[in-house]
This record gives C-alpha cells, sequence and structure tokens, in this order.
C-alpha cells in the first residue's frame, strides 16, 4: 500500500481472501474432514491432535532438537496426538524429510504421524480440526484462524516467511493474539494459547471475512459495465 501510495495511487488494505475459507468453504472441508486421511486421523487421536507445518528453515539439528522436547511436553501435558503436514510441495517450500527428521527425535515417534495428503482441501480439513495449529507458513495461521482454531506461528529465524508473517499479525491482530514462537518457548505460550476463550477467536475470524468480504464485493462490483448495473453474470 505504501509503494502504491507514492506512486500516487490510493489503495484500501484488505484481508488476504484466505479469511474467507471457512465462509465459502466450509461444508467441502467439513467433507473432507469426514472421509479419507483426514478422518482416520481424528479417529486414531481421538483426543485430539497439535498440527505441527515447518519450513525448511527449520532444519538444523539443534532447532529440530528443541522442537521435538517442545511438542513432546505438550502432548504429555494435553494427552494429544502430533500431526506433521506440509503446507506446500514446490520447490523452496516445505521439506518433508525435515519433517521425518523431527519425527524420529519425539520420545514415542509412534505417536506422531506425517500427513501424506496433498490436496489443498485436505490439508483444510487437518488444520479447521486440530486442537492446536503450530506453523510457520503465514496461509497455515490464516486458515487456522479462519477456522477460530487455537494457533502459533513458528519463527524461523530471519526468513522472509518470518516477516510475512509478522507483517501480516501486525497489520490485522492485536498484539495480545500474535502468538509467534521462537524456539525454545513454544511450550510455554501453547499453555496460553490454549486456555484462550473460543468467543475471542472466532469474533476475530468474523470481523476478518466480513473485511474481506465488503472489499471482493465492491471490486467484483466495479468489474461489470456501468452501462448496465444489473447484468451481474460473471
Amino acid at each position: 500500500r505504501d509503494a502504491l501510495a507514492a506512486a500516487g495511487l490510493d489503495a484500501a488494505l484488505v484481508p488476504d481472501p484466505a479469511v474467507l475459507v471457512e465462509r465459502l468453504l466450509g461444508a467441502e472441508v467439513a467433507h473432507h474432514a469426514a472421509t479419507g486421511e483426514v478422518a482416520a486421523l481424528r479417529a486414531r487421536f481421538a483426543r485430539g491432535y497439535v498440527a505441527v507445518q515447518l519450513a525448511a528453515e527449520f532444519g538444523d539439528d539443534a532447532t529440530l532438537a528443541t522442537l521435538a522436547g517442545e511438542l513432546a511436553a505438550i502432548q504429555r501435558e494435553r494427552d494429544l496426538g502430533i500431526v506433521l503436514f506440509c503446507a506446500g510441495r514446490a520447490p523452496w517450500h516445505d521439506d518433508p524429510d525435515v519433517l521425518q527428521r523431527l519425527r524420529r527425535r519425539l520420545p514415542d515417534p509412534e505417536a506422531a504421524v506425517i500427513a501424506a495428503s496433498p490436496h489443498v482441501m485436505d490439508l483444510c480439513a487437518l488444520i479447521a480440526n486440530a486442537a492446536l495449529c503450530c506453523a510457520s507458513s503465514l496461509h497455515a495461521r490464516i486458515v487456522a484462524d479462519a477456522f477460530a482454531r487455537p494457533a502459533i506461528g513458528l519463527l524461523p529465524g530471519g526468513a522472509p516467511q518470518a516477516a510475512k508473517l509478522r507483517a501480516w499479525l501486525d497489520t490485522w491482530h492485536p498484539p495480545r493474539r500474535h502468538h509467534l514462537a521462537a524456539s525454545g518457548n513454544l511450550r510455554a505460550l501453547a499453555r496460553s494459547v490454549l486456555d484462550e476463550a473460543p468467543a475471542e477467536r472466532k469474533a476475530q475470524a468474523v470481523r476478518l471475512a466480513d473485511l474481506a468480504e465488503t472489499a471482493a464485493r465492491a471490486a467484483f462490483a466495479r468489474l461489470f459495465d456501468p452501462i448496465d448495473p444489473e447484468d451481474k453474470t460473471p
């Protein structure tokens, strides 16, 4: 927005349209949650699970060892399973090998599963049904927030992904709801996030979805011929 303003363009700032995923695709996500891999994971971890996504930047041994210890502590305290997943399989995005190495470092690797499905609706269903989502991916966090799930952003040091996540949270969330975990403070932050009132998360999800929907409707309205404003055929 600042760059556009410097060029003389007055552009409104609106949330990423992914905040509308629950409102627009909630029924389809629920269908994927009731079938296939996500349904099997929900049955396996009847008390719930922590959905965990890591960028490749988390792949050093020291970081993985710290994360494994923190996830194991959350698992013990809450009696939850752990489901590791890739938010994207494109080059320079997530590395499945990092998840394998993290799983091997857990005290009980059998209590953790690496999700196999790359289908975007399966990934949304996985996040939407998690007891807690811990992710470095901006859009994994947005989806978790859209479904009003407890969520923590994982910070991989100075990587560009961390800057994107911080910018999103600075713009659309109050500081007390940033919920960003650097290496070593995930366990304590998880306790706080899991004890939050669900109504506050839901209210924030509705607020962002309303902003995005209003902006989208206004933008689409401008795409049609103003001579025939009643013609709304895409």
